[in-house]
């Protein structure tokens, strides 16, 4: 495999990866092959970078048509976000963690689509509008995304059950995680998660609610 050498500050690459090259780096990591991860990072990291420094800074070029698309999802998304408002909404968060979700992203994106690169912004809507609305849940969410084998596989119906689920998460009902997965991991709206789980919206709203009030006191964290 032809090598890639990133530079953080200005985005740029020694070698243009073709569509071939990354179509090959995805399903080498679908399969587990050993390094697979870290080329597909170092592979789209200009991509990472677009992306990340619009969430920290605002900046972003605009004839760029994925950017340009993306910031228009988020506004038909009720958020009503230009990419000033955007940044100062970000703030709450560090800058490295953003990295850290939109990597996650990238690895999400990598393992339900080939096309990476037309994909990849609909994952991150859904992150980011999740951050936005909700960080108090999503910041513990995150934490359990990246323990261990840092692989979002790990959040499935064993954790549910509870059979995998961790210290603080076990203090929930299978519905109250059944609840957190599939409005915060799985980026569904409150309606869809309510049919999906056949339950009432009323009900679903009561085990987001008592959901988010064990995860905060568990984690000390301060409700909004």
């Amino acid at each position: 495999m032809s090598s890639h050498t990133f530079n953080f500050t200005t985005g740029s690459k020694d070698v243009k990866s073709t569509s071939d090259y990354l179509d090959g780096l995805v399903k080498e990591y679908r399969v587990g092959v050993s390094g697979a991860s870290e080329a597909l990072l170092v592979a789209f990291t200009p991509l990472l970078v677009k992306y990340w420094r619009l969430l920290t800074s605002g900046l972003w070029d605009i004839d760029d048509k994925d950017i340009t698309k993306f910031l228009r999802m988020l506004g038909t998304a009720d958020l009503e976000l230009t990419s000033e408002r955007l940044v100062q909404t970000m703030k709450v968060y560090d800058p490295e963690d953003i990295w850290g979700e939109l990597v996650l992203c990238l690895y999400k994106t990598a393992k339900r689509y080939t096309n990476i690169s037309s994909t990849f912004k609909y994952i991150v809507k859904q992150r980011v509008i999740t951050l936005i609305r909700d960080p108090i849940v999503y910041s513990t969410l995150a934490d359990l995304e990246t323990s261990s084998t840092k692989d979002p596989g790990d959040i499935d119906q064993a954790w549910i059950n509870g059979v995998t689920a961790g210290d603080g998460w076990d203090q929930l009902t299978c519905l109250e995680r059944a609840v957190i997965k599939l409005i915060y991991w799985d980026g569904l709206s409150m309606a869809v998660a309510a049919k999906k789980l056949h339950i009432s919206l009323s009900q679903l709203k009561r085990c987001k609610r008592i959901g988010k009030s064990i995860l905060a006191k568990h984690f000390n964290l301060n409700k909004e």
